[in-house]
């Protein structure tokens, strides 16, 4: 056999050749582009069923928070005891301080309640989609957990630790909002949603 034989079969051999590799090269982009969509899909229910919404509420929380301590300490500044805006001579004007002050601390409780029924969604949710917290995440959140639990057996309906004092002062604070809680979800929800943005 020469050369001058073999010259039909390179034709069919590299085609054969060719679509070996281009198979090949396909299988592998497909492979590659379908692990990235299950990648991305992952990532955005991260984000749409964990971190958004725990987020969310976790700085509406803080910011209830902030108002009602502002209401209560602006209540206290405008009506305490002493207070240059109160005429403490008239009777009238010290009961409408009075009423003004238990107004004030009804309205401040209105919103702790709010962030008490906040933090349990916050838990109901961190419980129910647990599966999708990054495990470097997870301690943060057992603490969060943790935190909630306590409010629970702890807590009582108004907001004062039935933990005795000489125990409690001893143990960690009870804390229905933690700053590192609350930072470490909105920077990890900033940093994935910008990921499923890029």
């Amino acid at each position: 056999m020469t050369a001058a034989d073999l010259l039909p079969w390179v034709g069919v051999i590299g085609t054969a050749i060719g679509a070996i590799v281009g198979g090949a090269v396909s299988f592998t982009t497909n492979n590659l582009l379908a692990r990235r969509q299950r990648s991305h899909d992952a990532l955005r229910a991260q984000v749409q069923e964990l971190y958004a919404p725990v987020a969310a509420l976790t700085a509406a929380n803080r910011m209830m928070m902030d108002h009602a301590s502002k209401l209560l300490f602006t209540a206290i500044e405008t009506y305490g005891l002493g207070s240059p805006n109160v005429d403490w001579s008239d009777e009238e004007a010290r009961k409408r301080a009075g009423r003004d002050t238990a107004t004030t601390e009804q309205l401040e409780k209105a919103y702790k309640d709010r962030v008490v029924e906040y933090t349990r969604r916050i838990a109901s949710l961190i419980k129910d989609r647990y599966h999708l917290i990054d495990a470097e995440d997870q301690p943060e959140f057992l603490r969060f957990l943790l935190d909630v639990e306590r409010m629970e057996i702890e807590g009582t309906k108004d907001g004062i630790v039935a933990t005795p004092f000489l125990v409690y002062v001893k143990t960690e604070p009870l804390l229905y909002i933690r700053d590192e809680f609350t930072q470490r979800v909105a920077a990890r929800f900033a940093q994935k949603k910008a990921v499923l943005d890029g």
